[in-house]
């Protein structure tokens, strides 16, 4: 998630994604500024460099009750001979809502479809979700702001043995719980599982 737009509302298995307290904007792939591409200035094309600049959606909170809820539709949901969840991130260092150079936090969360929920908080100093080096600086010939640093999509990878207590041969649910940071923003690529 994502390669189009529409993933941000029914991902690529045909479940729903539910965003609560939570705003999220897509970004194509390729490079366009806020004067050709006006309602994607969320995506920082002239402002933060994405190596590849790929699709992607950005996440950008101010509640710690802020969550991405991707469903799994019935029949879809045997996980049993994956081995790892994967996520891709980067924290967007232009936005205002996460603080200079503090990393970010979140929680994944599975249910099964019995309604039993496991969850699994990124350890402290996960490197996709460090404050990436460099800083904000004013473009001295009168344009935007831009961040120094390159700002690469990094892997987030969870064992599945970590989430215990739910039927990984049929869940119901991946939620992506941003309840560590009061506020913040990120820059998300595909979710998906590794067999293997």
């Amino acid at each position: 998630m994502p390669a189009s737009e529409s993933e941000l509302t029914t991902n690529r298995l045909g479940g729903s994604v539910t965003a609560e307290n939570l705003d999220v904007r897509f970004c194509p792939k390729g490079f366009y500024t806020p004067v050709t591409e006006p309602a994607r200035q969320a995506c920082r094309r002239s402002t933060v460099t994405v190596p590849g600049q790929p699709a992607h959606a950005v996440l950008a909170w101010q509640s710690d009750s802020a969550a991405l809820r991707l469903a799994i539709p019935a029949g879809q949901g045997d996980l049993s001979s994956a081995s790892t969840l994967r996520l891709r991130a980067a924290v967007d260092p232009a936005s205002e809502l996460n603080p200079r150079g503090e990393a970010q936090a979140l929680t994944v969360q599975v249910t099964d479809r019995s309604g039993r929920t496991a969850s699994v908080t990124t350890r402290p100093g996960e490197p996709a979700l460090r404050y990436p080096a460099g800083e904000m600086r004013e473009d001295e010939g009168g344009g935007s702001a831009f961040f120094t640093g390159i700002v690469p999509f990094t892997d987030v990878r969870i064992p599945l043995s970590d989430f215990t207590g739910v039927d990984l041969a049929d869940l119901a649910e991946v939620a992506i719980l941003l309840d560590q940071t009061p506020s913040g923003a990120v820059f998300l690529g595909d979710v998906g599982f590794v067999t293997g």
